[in-house]
């Protein structure tokens, strides 16, 4: 029993570490790892493995708690997900060991719900959260400038994506603006809107056009839940967030002359008048020549033409085996521009991702896979949505709506982009909704001890 505490105490240390490390670095971190004769191993996996013995120790508590409709449902999916997986290696086709984040990373929600069940490991997470933003917009300002202090540091962060960073400010946006009102010092508070303004700004000005789209599905979705509230804070915010953004403007773009800054005002503009012209056209119905087309307008035509080519690739590759699907390692072929084969499944694997978490299920695991996950994550959201407006505890619903908004800014992502794919953007969607079954679990607790002291009262 004194091994097992030790043991737990440690994984739940570990855990938190791992967190702050991937939220403050991304791919950075996340590509740690030792290499094999045989296969690398990175820090995730590492971690992973390592846990194994945790879910196991807890599976009786952690099969009571959970429904057991959603029980029956992702544990079929995880199975699944394994079958393919064991017989990728069974055929001696290491790239299934990349598949391993549509199942094995499956693992991270019961661990979040374990270590999450304790309402102290849930402060500390957003303690990280917070704390680990800091760090993270430090490293995308120095990624925006092309500035670093030593080459030492430039070797470490420039291995991580803007994309990676992006979900990380999301998810840091979801949680400030939905944890503002529980701030009760006017400090805090305007810190936090400082803190808001600037994860705002990174989300713009790194031309991930993705990254806008999801912001704009997040602040909707905060806005029917919040309403009043979000109102009374965006009067507040607005200021702060003209004055912050004002002044890293004209250092990005007026001194500095950043490159990030002219690719993400080429990239609006490309937008605007790839918009622009998309209306004149259905007015008009007729499409303009090539010829009269902006170059900032055929990049981006190009650029979804390029998505739309590997989406139909992947789907044409998939409905050969529409129920169950290709299996894990095994890979369509693309017909665009400087198509290769893949040539590894380490970090430059040359593997082409769908840029859709779904297109990327369907092919794998058909239908059948498909159905499961939709099912696993539509419960979730409900479930937790339905526990929100019960709620009484506004620590609980100020984590239900932050969690409940990261959701949806991890899914507007996952459609355009390699989200679930990539080990440290992966991993968030399994963690959040364990932490959505700790802090509705916590709250049942409370509950529970209430009535218990209130019986005793009477």
């Amino acid at each position: 029993m004194n091994f097992l505490y030790k043991y737990s105490k440690s994984i739940e240390f570990l855990f938190l570490l791992f967190l702050f490390g991937t939220l403050s670095f991304g791919r950075a971190f996340s590509i740690f790892g030792i290499t094999t004769s045989l296969i690398p191993l990175f820090i995730t996996e590492t971690f992973l493995f390592i846990s194994v013995p945790l879910i196991i120790v807890n599976y009786k508590n952690i099969s009571n708690k959970f429904t057991k409709i959603f029980l029956i449902f992702i544990t079929i999916y995880f199975v699944f997900g394994c079958f393919y997986l064991f017989l990728g290696l069974i055929n001696k086709n290491l790239f299934a060991l990349r598949d391993i984040v549509l199942c094995g990373y499956i693992l991270f929600l019961p661990i979040a719900f374990i270590i999450f069940s304790n309402l102290k490991n849930l402060k500390v997470f957003l303690f990280i959260l917070f704390l680990s933003n800091l760090i993270n917009l430090m490293v995308g300002r120095f990624l925006i400038l092309d500035v670093y202090p030593s080459i030492t540091i430039y070797n470490f962060i420039s291995k991580t994506k803007f994309f990676n960073l992006g979900l990380y400010y999301g998810i840091a946006v979801s949680f400030l603006i939905c944890f503002y009102n529980y701030l009760r010092l006017k400090t805090f508070r305007f810190l936090a809107l400082v803190l808001l303004s600037l994860n705002l700004y990174m989300l713009i000005v790194v031309g991930v056009r993705t990254l806008w789209v999801a912001t704009i599905s997040l602040i909707i979705f905060l806005f029917f839940v919040l309403k009043k509230k979000i109102m009374k804070l965006f009067v507040r915010f607005i200021l702060i967030f003209l004055l912050v953004s004002s002044i890293l403007f004209y250092l990005d773009f007026i001194i500095s002359g950043s490159l990030e800054m002219k690719m993400a005002s080429g990239k609006a503009k490309s937008l605007t008048l790839f918009l622009d012209i998309a209306t004149k056209t259905f007015v008009a119905e007729k499409l303009p020549t090539a010829e009269k087309l902006p170059f900032e307008v055929k990049a981006r035509l190009d650029n979804i033409i390029w998505r739309l080519k590997v989406w139909r690739g992947a789907l044409k590759f998939g409905l050969k085996s529409f129920i169950w699907g290709r299996g894990f390692g095994i890979y369509p072929r693309y017909e665009i521009w400087g198509y290769h084969e893949p040539q590894g499944i380490g970090i430059d694997s040359g593997i082409i991702p769908t840029h859709n978490h779904l297109i990327s299920i369907f092919y794998k695991m058909g239908v059948v896979g498909l159905s499961l996950f939709l099912f696993v994550n539509i419960y979730v959201f409900f479930f937790a949505l339905r526990h929100l407006r019960i709620s009484n505890s506004e620590f609980i619903k100020c984590f239900l709506t932050g969690s409940l908004g990261v959701f949806i800014f991890w899914h507007t992502m996952a459609l355009f982009f390699d989200v679930i794919d990539s080990p440290p953007t992966s991993i968030f969607l399994w963690i959040i909704m364990g932490a959505i079954f700790a802090v509705i679990e916590i709250d049942k607790e409370s509950k529970k001890e209430k009535t218990k002291w209130n019986l005793k009262a009477k």
